[in-house]
């Protein structure tokens, strides 16, 4: 006699359910009601615990509801938040000349390939401009109305409590083909709708109290960051009381900004003056010093266009002025800052356990004596990691400089001058000398610095 499902010892039913999809499990649900009690019930809200969602009406209203219901809503642990990009300037461009491009690429070569378009295409090219011209108009409706941050500040405290929220970017040139921001476009929209974006989950955060334990805001999506002056704008209106009590709950922080931007003229423009310029630059760190609890820390400056001296303020005042007493773990990527200034921040966390930089300019200084710093009593690191460092020029370790093994010495030189270190290789000293090699042109070489130009912008 073949054994019945419901008979099955729990283990088995649960590796069985571990297979269906949503459909399934809900079919399980209705027929079994011991499986439902067993294991149905929580595979069925597994589904639930992670969700995405855009700021259109349709998706936020879907949120609440799904909230506010007594068994689904607590299942919920982890919501990413999309900041929809509807570029029609492809589509835009196809209407006017009544012509189609395609670009292919052989190596770091590229070439583009026009064609008239037909009668056809073009009904479809102008229905697919009407309908992302709508949502287009939806997205600017909602954020008139403050009806994204009304649907968002009820679901967050229908939830009350979060694992993990975290704000990232798609971007579409028609309606249904979607692409990260690297390879999406004008850069303008998306920190349009980056900036959009932050501004309301900001603000909801801020009015619902939600308690969130990690916080991830643009953090692992190229050419997408925060502005510094949107930081600024919203920490001036934002309920301060609220947003300090949400990142007073805040563990593990993960930020991406970027300099002040004038995304009408599409570049960095500096403030009317030094004292409003000094002011802007400190909102970043400002925002870091509401969240005192924090155990990990991951910050990323971005440089969309050229120039540096609201990203070097904006690095000093997070390096100099926010003591993180309870960090453990940080990585710094894209930071430009003064030897004193990082040694600072080395003493305002005590606590810091494991050390990453990234792309980390000294602008001022020498990495010699934050070497000397790290593997210090005084400072606790017992492991630091670091690749692409500058003192005015790219630095590189070699086996007998860093008191490398074989293998730690292969390894850096394969991910260029990229290199882990334990404390007792700390405490031997680790020594550097200014790069006097140029890297050979080579397609390779050309898709490595196109790769850290999408990470890091312009250096």
């Amino acid at each position: 006699m073949t054994p019945r499902l419901d008979s099955l010892p729990a283990e088995l039913a649960d590796q069985i359910m571990s297979y269906l999809d949503l459909g399934d499990v809900s079919s399980v649900r209705l027929a079994s009601r011991v499986l439902q009690l067993s294991c149905a019930e929580r595979r069925f809200r597994d589904f639930f615990a992670s969700r995405r969602v855009s700021l259109s009406e349709e998706s936020l209203q879907t949120l609440v509801e799904l909230t506010a219901h007594r068994v689904l809503g607590p299942a919920v642990r982890k919501l990413s938040i999309i900041a929809t990009v509807h570029d029609t300037t492809k589509i835009e461009r196809q209407v006017t000349t009544r012509t189609t491009s395609s670009t292919t690429h052989t190596g770091v070569f590229f070439g583009t390939t026009t064609q008239d378009c037909t009668e056809e295409e073009m009904a479809q090219a102008r229905l697919v401009l009407r309908l992302m011209t709508e949502r287009k108009e939806e997205q600017a409706r909602m954020g008139v109305t403050g009806l994204d941050v009304r649907l968002l500040t009820m679901a967050f405290r229908n939830l009350g409590r979060l694992a993990a929220l975290s704000l990232s970017a798609e971007v579409y040139q028609d309606l249904t083909h979607r692409a990260l921001p690297e390879r999406g476009g004008a850069w303008r929209p998306i920190w349009e709708r980056a900036s959009a974006t932050y501004r309301v989950v900001l603000t909801a955060l801020a009015q619902s109290h939600l308690a969130v334990e990690r916080l991830g805001i643009f953090d692992d999506v190229r050419r997408c960051s925060v502005p510094v002056d949107e930081i600024h704008e919203t920490m001036s209106h934002a309920e301060l009381d609220g947003l300090r009590h949400v990142l007073a709950h805040v563990r593990v922080l993960s930020l991406s900004f970027s300099s002040r931007l004038d995304l009408e003229g599409e570049r960095e423009v500096e403030a009317e003056g030094e004292e409003d310029n000094e002011e802007v630059s400190k909102a970043p760190a400002q925002l870091l010093g509401l969240a005192s609890e924090l155990e990990e820390l991951d910050l990323h400056v971005l440089q969309p266009v050229k120039g540096k001296a609201m990203r070097d303020l904006m690095c000093h005042h997070i390096l100099t002025s926010v003591p993180l007493p309870k960090l453990c773990a940080c990585r710094l990527r894209g930071v430009h800052a003064t030897e004193d200034s990082l040694k600072e921040f080395l003493h305002n966390c005590p606590g810091l356990d494991r050390l990453e930089l990234r792309d980390f300019c000294l602008d001022k200084g020498t990495w010699t004596s934050v070497f000397q710093q790290l593997a210090g009593e005084t400072c606790g690191v017992s492991s630091l990691t670091f690749s692409f460092l500058y003192e005015r020029t790219i630095i590189e370790f070699d086996k007998s400089l860093a008191h490398l093994s074989e293998r730690q010495y292969s390894s850096a030189r394969l991910n260029q001058r990229s290199l882990k270190v334990n404390r007792e290789q700390l405490q031997h000293g680790i020594r550097y000398a200014p790069s006097r090699a140029r890297l050979k042109a080579s397609a390779e070489t050309y898709r490595m610095y196109q790769q850290r130009q999408l990470e890091y912008g312009s250096r």
